[in-house]
């Protein structure tokens, strides 16, 4: 944190007009990214609340070097071996950092790991079949099963220790949100500016679809909207009770997601696809 307040101040001493065009955009870009950083450590506090963020970051680092063809797959293994040496360390810092998630945060984390175990016991291994030196192999096997026992530690330890506690909030505020915008896409429009155009598209694409589904069968019904009336309005008022909230649909996607205790290369694969597709 001290490092990004530093790199913060030195860059707000440039000047941006004496740049060129391409130079003041990376300027902008590179403010945002810390002011977003420094949100995210001092105001939003994920690493305090969200398991997930651990078990994840740890796999996505393995995942980077073994999916990238950027060295012969020994140089990149001996990346991987260091990179694993030190990943159960990153699990003690999460018992100590993790203080009162929202549940639903740790129950995703709990979901998510036995793809995760799944991906280091079959993935990793598999992706280095090329390597053929016997010492490497067996350094990198001590290394990885030691990966494998953490996480496996770590599942205990959400399960049996940080669910029962897990009783946290996962909202962060509409000041939060407004910055995270702000500094993440460079929006500054007002939240409830934002929400209406939400809805406004929301009804365009239901209005199309509809269109479209009477093209394909004239004689179908279209399913009841089942929020009260006053949001179905041009102001969308307070979502029904009886609707998950956006955190609860999150950890419901997580659980019916058809790659759950899959291999992670196919897994982001498959995420990867469904953003390209997503409209921002």
């Amino acid at each position: 944190m001290a490092a990004l307040a530093r790199f913060e101040t030195r860059f707000a001493t440039i000047d941006s007009r004496s740049l060129s065009r391409a130079a003041a955009i990376d300027l902008e870009l590179v403010n945002g990214d810390i002011r977003a950083r420094r949100l995210e450590l001092e105001r939003i506090r994920s690493w305090e609340k969200n398991p997930d963020r651990y078990s994840s970051a740890v796999t996505q680092s393995v995942y980077a070097i073994m999916s990238r063809r950027f060295a012969p797959p020994a140089e990149r293994l001996r990346s991987v071996i260091a990179r694993e040496r030190r990943i159960p360390s990153v699990f003690a810092d999460a018992r100590d950092n993790l203080v009162n998630p929202p549940r639903v945060y740790t129950e995703v984390a709990i979901d998510q790991l036995p793809g995760i175990i799944g991906f280091f016991h079959s993935d990793v291994p598999r992706a280095f079949d090329a390597v053929k030196d016997p010492a490497l192999l067996a350094e990198f096997r001590a290394a990885n099963q030691a990966v494998i026992e953490a996480l496996e530690k770590y599942q205990s330890f959400l399960t049996t220790k940080l669910l029962p506690r897990s009783k946290g909030d996962f909202r962060i505020g509409a000041d939060n949100y407004r910055k995270k915008l702000l500094y993440e896409e460079r929006v500054d429009l007002p939240l409830d500016r934002l929400l209406q155009i939400g809805w406004d598209d929301l009804r365009a694409n239901q209005r199309r679809f509809k269109e479209t589904a009477l093209k394909l069968d004239p004689k179908s019904t279209p399913a009841a909207d089942p929020r009260p009336h006053h949001a179905r309005s041009h102001d969308p008022g307070p979502p029904s009770p009886d609707l998950p909230r956006p955190a609860e649909r999150h950890a419901a996607l997580h659980r019916r997601s058809p790659h759950r205790h899959h291999s992670l290369a196919r897994c982001r694969r498959s995420s990867r696809r469904r953003r390209r597709s997503r409209a921002r």
